[in-house]
């Protein structure tokens, strides 16, 4: 569903309506897979000329990663 969302929001940026792009993140749900569609969508939204809203989008849409535990007893990667 997230992909479909993302869509969305790569339309509304090339017509010009970046303003609509507000409307669509909070229906985001951020599931498996979501950095990797979110990645394709900042690389088509800088090939076609809009490197300002893939900028702007990108912390907002960036889903928290794992980092490594200094902790010998913790699993190696833990989720922030």
């Amino acid at each position: 569903m997230d992909r479909d969302f993302l869509e969305v929001v790569f339309t509304l940026a090339s017509q010009g309506h970046e303003s609509l792009i507000d409307q669509v993140v909070p229906l985001l749900k951020k599931s498996m897979g979501f950095n990797h569609d979110n990645a394709n969508l900042i690389l088509r939204l800088v090939s076609i000329g809009k490197e300002e809203v893939g900028y702007r989008y990108k912390l907002a849409f960036t889903f928290p990663l794992c980092k490594w535990s200094n902790d010998i007893n913790d699993r190696p990667l833990v989720h922030v």
